[in-house]
């Protein structure tokens, strides 16, 4: 993301730019919270992709869309949610791996069959 383009999301946001700026804290963070509750590894780095790919979108959108801006944040988040979803499994490799790479594959596993539940079951399943 460049300062320009980054300018410009802020500028989207609000003209004062410090409320812009509380905007966008709000925005990420909420965006990471989404990522974390449906069980991603990656929540931070995920939120981050969804800013870069509304980034990418706001030429085309920035005078023509009305509303909460972060509905659109949301909709795109979902869409890369989908996307990590269907990212393929780790192919292990010809030798033994050690206990900690077994783990994190377990985690993983754990992680993305957690994701696919609702969170009201994820939230019984984990208590």
């Amino acid at each position: 993301m460049t300062q320009e383009a980054f300018d410009r999301l802020l500028a989207w946001f609000h003209p004062d730019r410090n409320l812009a700026g509380e905007k966008y804290e709000i925005i990420r963070g909420g965006l990471t919270q989404f990522f974390e509750r449906r069980g991603c590894l990656e929540p931070a780095y995920l939120a981050d992709k969804t800013i870069d790919r509304v980034i990418k979108k706001l030429p085309e959108i920035y005078e023509q869309y009305t509303g909460e801006q972060a509905k659109y944040f949301y909709g795109v988040a979902h869409r890369i949610y989908q996307e990590y979803l269907r990212r393929p499994q780790i192919i292990p490799s010809a030798t033994e791996p050690d206990d900690s790479i077994i783990q994190e594959r377990k985690d993983q596993c754990r992680q993305r069959c957690l994701a696919k539940l609702s969170d009201e079951d994820r939230l019984l399943i984990t208590q």
